[in-house]
């Protein structure tokens, strides 16, 4: 074999490889289900025009990588359920916890969260500094929630629900003492429910800043290779520009 013909026939070679990288991406985004639940600015449901900052880097960074998606809406518990049960490839706005990382991988950072407690404004907060300092309070959490399995590993006993909406309504009105979890969402529904003006919010020293990822199933067939290309796309859109167009639509700033 000369010169010629041996680049000829390794220029082939990777063009085949390309074909079939990207063939078997496309047959496996046909059937990929992701999910989000409703956590404003970051996933916004019912508003397809602003579906969140976090669903749109989700979406923008598959396509760069030559991958279409849409991300649908569902309940966080179920979200969880079907993800690590290998019926659905992933969830969008996912913190990381020793319980999930058994049964799921994560991408790449995508954004992150300030952490902290909300109460009643009324409520003197001056003492707590750790999560240790939440067991003399009633203590409200949602179901499925990274925060709530941080509470239950800690022995921290909690009212649990299945909506953000109804956690600040029971602070609000003072019904429960304490909701443990990330400002940026809970200030975004309390001003849409009309309470951000009677709840406050605590930050925690221990614990200040929440990093938030895209988890996969690690049952999901060809998960590895969809990881490895939402990171290349994720890591292009950081580079051109994207990334903090989507944040800039929203009022923020990337991490």
């Amino acid at each position: 074999m000369n010169r010629k013909t041996g680049f000829t026939h390794r220029m082939l070679l990777l063009m085949l490889s390309v074909t079939c990288l990207f063939s078997t991406s496309a047959l496996a985004a046909a059937d990929m289900k992701l999910f989000a639940s409703h956590y404003p600015p970051f996933n916004i449901a019912d508003n397809p025009q602003a579906p969140g900052f976090d669903v749109e880097v989700t979406e923008a960074a598959f396509a760069a990588s030559g991958i279409k998606v849409h991300v649908n809406f569902q309940p966080w518990a179920r979200i969880m359920r079907d993800v690590q049960a290998g019926n659905a490839t992933a969830a969008v706005t996912c913190s990381s916890n020793p319980e999930r990382r058994k049964q799921l991988y994560y991408s790449d950072q995508i954004s992150s969260s300030q952490i902290g407690i909300f109460s009643h404004k009324s409520l003197d907060t001056s003492q707590i500094q750790s999560l240790e300092d939440l067991r003399n309070y009633r203590v409200v959490s949602v179901n499925g929630y990274g925060t709530q399995t941080e509470l239950l590993n800690r022995n921290i006993k909690t009212l649990n629900v299945n909506r953000m909406e109804e956690a600040i309504n029971l602070i609000a009105r003072q019904r429960q003492d304490i909701f443990y979890i990330g400002r940026e969402a809970t200030l975004f529904i309390a001003n849409q429910l009309g309470l951000a003006q009677d709840i406050k919010f605590t930050p925690l020293k221990e614990k200040s800043t929440l990093k938030l990822y895209v988890c996969f199933s690690k049952q999901w067939p060809g998960v590895q290779q969809l990881i490895q290309l939402f990171n290349q796309g994720l890591q292009r859109i950081r580079t051109n520009g994207v990334l903090q167009e989507i944040h800039a639509r929203y009022g923020l700033t990337p991490f």
